[in-house]
């Protein structure tokens, strides 16, 4: 086996794969929606009407829709401006760029826009959209999400354009919100119609949860998004080149030791969303059972969507964790999830 031809380990994920029933009729929604608004050709390959339609397999269609937008949205900005052209490699410009973007968030009722960017544009229509639908508690909640975001990868962008790469605790903090998570577990409350009360999601348990449940999903697009990266010469890092650098290892063993690290979050988030799926009233329970939607639809969603083209074949589904260990990982940012068992 070579450094470029390595194999994933099977997936440690015990939750139920789910689907809407109307994803067809959303995704054919969203393709002339695409079309619609001239971004259709950068936009092929990524499925995101897939992608939410597992997270929220319940929801009605018409709330959905414009959150699968939203994703179209996401990933293609994530392509287009996190890992390549000159805002992934300046930080000033990216910095430039996330301010236009909350701007247009924060104020949709400005009929000038910041930038005629056709991205920042798009996300201003999307946000009017999910005002439509959204409780303004709700909407605060998903345009802070963008927030912790875009000051994420703006940090992700200061390493790339010093030529340095983080050592692992700085990656796991900052991967906790480069991920795009926080915007992401935020429509769920949307989508579903359900608006968890501040004492519920904000208390620490909750908290824990959601984050434990961002990680992992973030962890495993970046064992199955290494090879697209590498190929195309983007600027994004993985676990896997973090730990393949600073372990001096085969990207093979680096394989191994990521898959071992992100089991011990996922077995946590299952001891932590069965404590606190039921701590709340109705609408907590659904928002938890949407973090174990994100994580097990994220991993099918991306390992047959084309974006991730040319990955290794699919190892199935691990029986336990590779690392059954409890211990919190010693990352001081997300140490304090294990404190709230």
């Amino acid at each position: 086996m070579t450094e470029t031809s390595v194999s994933l380990l099977p997936f440690y994920c015990p939750l139920p794969s789910v689907l809407h029933p109307q994803v067809e009729l959303v995704q054919d929604r969203a393709l002339r929606w695409l079309a619609d608004h001239d971004l259709h050709p950068h936009l092929a390959g990524t499925n995101s009407a897939e992608f939410y339609a597992r997270i929220t397999p319940e929801a009605d269609i018409d709330r959905l829709q414009p959150a699968v937008h939203w994703c179209y949205w996401g990933f293609a900005f994530d392509d287009a401006r996190c890992d390549s052209g000159p805002t992934s490699t300046r930080t000033d410009a990216f910095k430039d760029l996330a301010a236009r973007l909350m701007t247009t968030l924060e104020n949709p009722a400005v009929s000038h826009p910041v930038t005629e960017d056709p991205y920042v544009v798009t996300l201003g229509r999307i946000g009017a959209d999910l005002s439509a639908i959204a409780s303004p508690v709700q909407m605060r909640r998903w345009i802070n999400g963008h927030a912790g975001w875009l000051s994420a990868t703006a940090w992700q962008v200061s390493y790339v354009e010093a030529g340095t790469e983080p050592d692992l605790n700085d990656y796991l903090t900052m991967r906790l919100n480069s991920c795009a998570g926080e915007p992401t577990t935020a429509m769920i409350e949307i989508v579903n119609n359900q608006e968890v009360p501040a004492a519920e999601l904000d208390s620490p348990g909750v908290r824990a949860t959601t984050e434990a449940a961002r990680m992992v999903a973030a962890l495993d697009n970046d064992l199955v998004s290494g090879q697209k990266e590498r190929r195309l010469n983007q600027t994004g890092t993985t676990l896997v080149d973090v730990i393949h650098r600073q372990d001096r290892c085969s990207r093979q063993d680096a394989i191994v030791s990521a898959t071992a690290l992100r089991d011990r979050v996922m077995a946590l988030f299952l001891l932590l969303s069965e404590k606190y799926r039921g701590s709340g009233g109705p609408a907590l329970a659904s928002y938890v059972d949407g973090l174990g939607h994100t994580i097990r639809g994220n991993i099918e969603w991306s390992l047959t969507v084309p974006r991730y083209g040319g990955q290794p074949e699919f190892a199935g589904w691990a029986a336990k964790p590779s690392d059954p260990s409890r211990e919190p990982i010693p990352v001081p940012s997300i140490s304090w999830w294990w404190e709230q068992l």
